[in-house]
């Protein structure tokens, strides 16, 4: 599973833009979406354009993901 999400990283890594930005309060994070043995999961992060910084966040499946990253942030 490790390798499957660092895999996942590299590619945010490579193209920061792959992820959807999100809305309302997590309007400044992106999620990335991916399926692993048949599961969703989702990456949570923060790129700042100005200086190419990615700041990943959460890593998680699907189900309350949203509830789980604003927890974490807060």
């Amino acid at each position: 599973m490790y390798l499957e999400i660092k895999d996942h990283m590299d590619e945010i890594i490579e193209d920061p833009d792959k992820g959807d930005y999100l809305r309302g309060d997590l309007k400044d994070f992106r999620s990335y979406d991916f399926k692993f043995r048949n599961v969703d999961f989702r990456i949570c992060y923060a790129y700042q354009q100005e200086d190419n910084h990615i700041t990943f966040v959460y890593v998680g499946t699907r189900e309350n993901f949203y509830a789980e990253v604003k927890r974490y942030l807060h």
